[in-house]
């Protein structure tokens, strides 16, 4: 067994976001399979900490825009506190819910957690083909977890 590294005490928060291509106009000409490509940065953070994240969303498909992007939270470590950075031509919603087994931290039990964060482009906004957006979020603290998946759905 190797000697932890002070690496080793930092969490993996992704490596790579799945992503998953939806919506009406996807459905009709282009098979749902095509290949989106959401990236999370940084890829750690350490345990404990509250840490900013970018997900990095392009549109690929040289016939659909996106006009939504919706990152999926974890509710089995949840975060107590998601912020959402304001994106010129989009609003951002943070779903919360009440949690079936409230989660003990140090400072508080935690009943309610964000479990979602979906941005929705305004009219006549939307991500072209061969474009990407930034879409940044403050979260926190970071649970002790070893790794956490965020997957991310784009419309």
């Amino acid at each position: 067994m190797k000697n932890p590294s002070p690496s080793s005490s930092r969490r993996r928060i992704l490596r790579s976001a799945t992503a998953l291509v939806g919506g009406v106009a996807l459905a009709v000409a282009v098979p749902l399979a095509a290949s989106a490509h959401v990236r999370v940065s940084p890829d750690q953070a350490a345990a404990g900490s509250y840490s900013t994240l970018t997900f990095k969303v392009p549109t690929e498909s040289a016939t659909a825009t996106t006009t939504s992007v919706t990152v999926d939270l974890p509710k089995d470590t949840p975060f107590s506190s998601l912020s959402t950075e304001p994106v010129p031509g989009w609003t951002a919603k943070v779903t919360t819910e009440k949690l079936d087994t409230p989660v003990k931290t140090d400072d508080a039990t935690i009943t309610d957690a964000p479990v979602e964060v979906t941005w929705t482009a305004d009219d006549g906004v939307g991500l072209e083909s061969g474009e990407f957006q930034r879409f940044t979020v403050s979260v926190g603290p970071v649970p002790d977890t070893g790794s956490i998946m965020l997957p991310a759905h784009q419309g």
